[in-house]
């Protein structure tokens, strides 16, 4: 069996506490990033749905104000309506922010 002098163990024990702290922090900032990443995915995913609760509330409340209600209570009839409304508001939105963007750009020129 091979002996190692003083210097190459001393050598070797420090490289080997290196690797392990690197090791390990590495470890915990891939744990914390991932945890981060995971909270920022769910809050984001509570944005959208409190946006589509309020976009489906807002289509309910016009087409209630409209006389255009759902044909029944079934959940399939108002997802239906919801999501016809839904589809002419975004449309009206994108029109006027076309409109919008049209107009800056000829005030530009």
């Amino acid at each position: 069996m091979m002996r190692l002098r003083l210097k190459t163990k001393i050598t070797l024990f420090i490289a080997l506490l290196v690797l392990a702290v690197v090791g390990i922090s590495s470890w915990l900032y891939l744990a914390q990033l991932t945890r981060q990443v995971i909270q920022q995915a769910a809050d984001r995913a509570g944005l959208v749905t409190k946006q589509v609760l309020y976009q489906a509330q807002n289509a309910l409340r016009d087409a209630a104000k409209d006389g255009l209600a759902p044909a029944s209570n079934s959940p399939e009839d108002i997802r239906e309506s919801v999501r016809h409304r839904s589809a002419s508001r975004v449309a009206v939105e994108y029109r006027a922010l076309y409109d919008k963007v049209r107009q800056e750009e000829r005030s530009a020129r």
